[in-house]
């Protein structure tokens, strides 16, 4: 799953994958966001949920 951060809000990811894994297992293999802007800090805990991340 490709997803891309600056355009959709962290708020949604459990309602994401709720749908998602009604129709399998996802793989999230990138999440293209700017990692240094403030505004963004409500994707670290969603997108690194029991993942490594690379800022």
């Amino acid at each position: 799953m490709l997803i891309d951060g600056d355009s959709l809000s962290s708020k949604i990811m459990e309602g994401l994958f709720g749908v998602t894994a009604m129709h399998g297992d996802a793989t999230i293999r990138h999440i293209h966001h700017d990692w240094t802007q403030a505004n963004m800090r409500g994707w670290k805990k969603p997108a690194c949920c029991g993942v490594s991340c690379r800022k």
